[in-house]
């Protein structure tokens, strides 16, 4: 068996008849693969893992810079979050770390996306905290962008024992005010979409479905670097899948869009 450190590939043969093939490898860059808690995230094979540091800078870099806007800086969306800051909305995404084999599963009824979303059960655990909660505890305006509501509203777990993540967009509580369609929960959890990644398996989403993240990729391992494209960018370059431009809230953010203007997978932007 041929170790996660290569890539195989079939190379065909002057001297075989047409048609057969012999099996040859290509050495993979070194890579250094990401963990939490112990577990890698996704194999060591996939994309996310793949280490671009001396990587060719992309032909269409500069145009890739220029739409985005050479005046943009990064923007860390991250911070010390405390009480003392009352409503204050908490920094970035927070994840919740659960132990799926003893967390009770609970149904999530998915109302905007549910033929591109994964509907299985979520071990949410008593107190989830989902982005856009206040840092002194719950905001139960519910999902959505009105004064004082939530904002995008993901809601991240990840099961340490199976290592998979379950991730929400516009998640709304049993208790809280309303969805993101406007109307009560009923004391059932709802979102507006739902995906699920197997951090152990080298799978994709398919083609052309959405994820929490728009652009069809897990949060954990990817949310960190991403690069939302003032324009709507298709078609897509793996390991994104998505792009969305038409739904409201406008869903435009991919990290891999490929097409005018975008970098090509394995090569770097400077």
């Amino acid at each position: 068996m041929i170790g996660l450190s290569r890539l195989l590939r079939f190379a065909h043969s002057t001297n075989r008849p047409r048609g057969l093939a012999t099996l040859g490898v290509l050495q993979l860059e070194d890579r250094v693969v990401p963990t939490l808690l112990g577990q890698q995230l996704f194999p060591s094979d996939y994309p996310w893992n793949q280490n671009i540091s001396n990587a060719p800078v992309a032909a269409n870099s500069a145009a890739i810079i220029a739409h985005i806007g050479s005046s943009v800086g990064i923007h860390p969306d991250w911070g010390a979050d405390s009480s003392a800051n009352g409503s204050s909305p908490l920094y970035g995404i927070p994840v919740n770390i659960v132990h799926g084999n003893s967390v009770t599963k609970v149904n999530v009824t998915i109302d905007d996306y549910p033929t591109e979303s994964d509907i299985v059960a979520v071990p949410i655990p008593t107190n989830a905290v989902i982005e856009g909660d206040y840092q002194n505890g719950p905001n139960l305006n519910g999902p959505g962008y009105s004064s004082n509501q939530r904002g995008d509203s993901h809601l991240i777990v990840w099961d340490e024992d199976n290592n998979i993540a379950y991730e929400l967009y516009a998640a709304a509580r049993p208790n809280d005010a309303v969805t993101l369609d406007g109307v009560s929960p009923g004391g059932k959890w709802h979102a507006a979409q739902e995906s699920v990644w197997d951090m152990s398996k080298n799978t994709f989403r398919s083609l052309g479905n959405t994820s929490a993240d728009a652009a069809a990729r897990g949060c954990p391992p990817a949310r960190a670097v991403r690069r939302p494209s003032p324009t709507p960018c298709a078609p897509r370059c793996p390991p994104a899948t998505s792009t969305r431009s038409t739904s409201t809230p406008p869903r435009t953010s991919s990290a891999f869009c490929r097409g005018p203007p975008s970098c090509p997978s394995g090569r770097a932007c400077a």
